[in-house]
């Protein structure tokens, strides 16, 4: 019986991977920051802190096949120290990358696309701030330059689950709870007619368990998304048939200044997350992955099926957190003070 390790098993990929792995007939110990039991007897949770490198040590003496690794790491420096410790102790490390990596593109977006780094290396404002898109652009090169073959790197699109809806920057439940209030969600005019690259977590989990150990996979990049295009202004459409939320789309400069509360000036990580990626048009080519993996398009469901399903998993009794509150508060008051 192969071990398998996940770190992050929590997290939305995590909680839909880690079935398919035991279906498959893997031992799975799943690392996570949560108090999590397991009844099954293939699956071990592990309460722990992946980021402490002692902590790390420890884990891999178990000996792991496969190693999934779910962690954002800002700093390439420190990952470079760890993905070596992957490296040289299991047959096959998935790293976690995003699609967040590439840079505009015209055209479908293939694993050969233009990267940020590549594309806007003259931009210090962004290559020198370490943001999300551009740390996994570094973390890739170390695993590339490492010498070493068995490593996937993948880039999966936005995920949408259970407990996390996304829309534009949207995200957690402040959609359902927004609709439950009946107030309007607000939106940037410039992302509306954008092809939006998202998918349901429980879609692409499958690629990441087809995956692994698959040879041809060794010393490959993917980029995990869904076959089916959509604009965001598509998706807003859907929520409003499923949940009756009604949307309004306001000058992209104003949301990024309404979604921090106002401040000045804009957050960086809204700045790129709105400039670098979301104002950018996403139509990704999912080919490559979906022959490697073995999965058809067909078996994929469908956005409204998938956003209709974790609409479906709000709790009738929820209670909104501080941040969706506080993002809620926003949007009033913008709306009061923009009111004709």
């Amino acid at each position: 019986m192969k071990k398998i390790l996940v770190i992050g098993a929590t997290g939305m990929m995590g909680t839909h991977l880690v079935p398919l792995l035991l279906e498959k007939g893997y031992a799975v110990d799943g690392v996570a920051l949560d108090d999590v039991k397991s009844n099954h007897p293939n699956l071990r949770y592990i309460k722990t802190n992946a980021y402490d490198e002692n902590v790390l040590r420890e884990l891999l003496k178990n000996g792991y096949d496969g190693i999934i690794d779910f962690l954002h790491y800002s700093d390439s420096n420190v990952f470079k120290s760890r993905s070596r410790m992957f490296l040289a102790t299991t047959k096959h490390y998935i790293f976690l990358s995003s699609y967040r990596v590439y840079a505009d593109c015209s055209e479908y977006i293939t694993e050969g696309s233009p990267r940020l780094t590549e594309r806007y290396a003259d931009d210090e404002d962004l290559i020198n701030n370490d943001t999300y898109g551009v740390s996994k652009c570094r973390c890739e090169d170390v695993l590339n330059q490492s010498g070493y073959k068995n490593y996937t790197i993948v880039r999966p699109v936005v995920v949408y689950a259970e407990n996390c809806l996304l829309l534009v920057t949207w995200k957690g439940r402040v959609i359902p709870y927004r609709a439950k209030q009946g107030g309007k969600l607000l939106l940037p005019i410039e992302a509306k007619d954008k092809h939006a690259s998202i998918i349901y977590a429980g879609d692409i989990a499958r690629f990441f368990a087809e995956l692994l150990f698959k040879e041809k996979a060794f010393g490959q990049t993917y980029t995990f998304g869904s076959p089916e295009p959509i604009t965001w202004g598509e998706m807003a459409e859907i929520y409003q048939e499923l949940c009756g939320i009604t949307c309004e789309w306001i000058p992209g400069i104003e949301f990024a200044k309404m979604s921090m509360g106002n401040t000045e000036p804009i957050n960086d990580g809204m700045k790129f997350m709105l400039y670098y990626d979301r104002f950018f048009n996403r139509c990704v080519n999912v080919n490559k992955v979906m022959k490697d993996a073995g999965v058809k398009a067909e078996e994929f469901i469908s956005h409204k099926e998938g956003l209709k399903k974790c609409i479906d998993a709000y709790p009738k009794d929820y209670l909104p957190t501080d941040w969706e509150k506080a993002q809620v508060g926003f949007m009033d008051e913008y709306i009061k003070n923009h009111s004709r």
